[in-house]
């Protein structure tokens, strides 16, 4: 209404005027009031030039800026637009200087985009973005307002160039101005593993091992010892089967000796204290491990590896009260072991081991001990006096071993003994004495073997027993006093050998 308005007042001012006729216009703004032709107070012509979007404050459709949102405003034969930026459009010199730049799209003369100056921070991370020798500096950054990604600025790289010599054996010398490169590489020096023979560590080893180095992580081994419950035979670590084990009653600062052959073993004192040796001492030789005990008791002595002969020693001031095991596998030899200690050892007689070949005077005089004589194996050779004057022995006798070959005295006063004789081996030479004085022995002679040759008083007052006499062999030439005193042989005498000489 207000446009209808003015217009109307202009048509009325066209018919006021004084002597000299003149024409006024509407301003600009009246932009509906539209003429072909205008005249001003200096032209009375009329002004042909058509009214443009411009003069009225808008833009035509040409002129309209970019990235602008614009919409139409329509006028009598004119058709204009109203545009306005979108708020992203914000950056200019006002508010993007210094380390900043505006960039990207416009709208009416501001950017979309205020970025770090890429001149100065043209690192887009803190690995990358810098040119050839240069490198980023972390210590110097800018944030892109746009956005809030971060730029680095790039400074001189102290490493470009130099040559990394580290080798595969690390670095000797870093360069300084360079820490992470190296200056001088390490040369390896292989480890000396010229002991180190044994490309593995064999069972029942304590094994130290060696790598060279260099390139080559093999390891190699070498022994230091044998773990326990093994012991060296023919330098090998070897698991041995059985022990020894006897009980000794001392009082304080008695001793127990032990006469062995040095190789390797194991000693428990039974108080704590521990003896082992790994072949310090020549091989096979023999000596004298003795110990003493700080109080009286009773104790229990074990002994283990790779121990031939073995031996109570004499001068032992403890008792030695019972026997608990015996059958050490290593044991080749238990000559004399007992006979001088056994005065008050009492019990049975334990396994013997399996291996024993000596068994000369291992037991004689122990009169305390009963029971059963042991299964004795075929490996024994010597069994003199092996058993002579053990009168507590009241079981019977297992066995002859069948490599027997001396059995002189073997069980001699063996007055407690009872049942058969069992089978003498072909092997049995010596047979003096060998059952005499055993007065309760009270079953059969069973045989002799093929190659017997001296038995003097071999049964002599064995009145007990009964039955036949076997077939005397050929190659016995002693026979005297043989069966003098076996009152109680109720059977036949079968066979008198050709080669009797002596049957007094």
């Amino acid at each position: 209404m207000k446009k209808q308005f003015l217009a109307a007042i202009a048509v009325c001012l066209l018919f006021v005027s004084s002597a000299e006729a003149r024409t006024y216009y509407l301003p600009d703004f009246q932009k509906s009031f539209i003429y072909g032709k205008r005249v001003n107070e200096s032209h009375t012509g009329a002004h042909t030039s058509t009214p443009s979007c411009s003069t009225y404050g808008y833009y035509s459709a040409t002129s309209r800026p970019d990235n602008a949102d614009c919409s139409s405003v329509s006028f009598p034969n004119l058709i204009c637009y109203s545009c306005t930026c979108p708020s992203i459009y914000q950056y200019n010199e006002e508010n993007c200087s210094g380390d900043y730049v505006y960039s990207g799209k416009a709208c009416l003369e501001k950017y979309a985009e205020c970025l770090c100056d890429p001149t100065k921070y043209p690192a887009t991370s803190t690995t990358s973005g810098c040119g050839i020798g240069e490198m980023v500096d972390t210590s110097h950054s800018c944030t892109n307002k746009s956005d809030d990604s971060v730029s680095y600025a790039c400074i001189e790289d102290p490493c470009y160039g130099l040559i990394d010599n580290q080798t595969d054996w690390g670095c000797e010398k870093w360069y300084d101005q360079c820490p992470s490169m190296c200056e001088i590489g390490k040369i390896c020096v292989p480890n000396d593993c010229s002991e180190y023979t044994l490309g593995s560590c064999p069972v029942g080893n304590i094994c130290e091992s060696c790598t060279k180095g260099c390139g080559d992580d093999i390891p190699l081994y070498k022994s230091k010892g044998c773990l326990d419950g093994y012991y060296l035979i023919d330098g090998k670590c070897t698991q041995i089967e059985g022990e020894i084990a006897l009980t000794f009653k001392a009082e304080a600062s008695d001793t127990v000796g032990l006469s062995i052959t040095i190789d390797d073993y194991m000693i428990d004192w039974g108080d704590g204290q521990i003896t082992r040796e790994t072949a310090t001492t020549p091989k096979g030789s023999k000596s004298t491990i003795n110990h003493t005990y700080s109080e009286a008791g009773n104790y229990q002595v074990r002994v283990e590896g790779n121990i031939k002969d073995f031996k109570v020693a004499k001068a032992s001031t403890a008792e030695l009260i019972s026997l608990n095991r015996l059958d050490l596998e290593t044991v080749t030899s238990y000559e004399f072991a007992f006979s001088d200690n056994c005065t008050n050892t009492t019990g049975t007689i334990p396994a013997l081991p399996k291996n024993l070949v000596n068994g000369h005077s291992m037991f004689s005089g122990c009169s305390g001990l009963t029971g059963n004589v042991p299964t004795l194996p075929d490996t024994l050779t010597n069994g003199r006096t092996m058993f002579s004057n053990c009168s507590g022995l009241d079981g019977k006798i297992t066995s002859i071993s069948k490599g027997l070959t001396d059995g002189y005295q073997m069980f001699y006063h063996c007055s407690g003994l009872t049942g058969d004789i069992p089978a003498l081996p072909d092997s049995l030479t010596e047979g003096y004495a060998m059952f005499a004085g055993c007065t309760s022995l009270d079953g059969k002679i069973t045989s002799f073997g093929k190659n017997l040759k001296n038995a003097p008083s071999m049964f002599n007052s064995c009145s007990k027993l009964t039955g036949d006499i076997p077939a005397l062999p050929d190659s016995l030439t002693n026979g005297l006093s043989m069966f003098e005193k076996c009152s109680s042989l109720n059977g036949k005498i079968t066979y008198i050998g050709k080669g009797l000489t002596n049957g007094y």
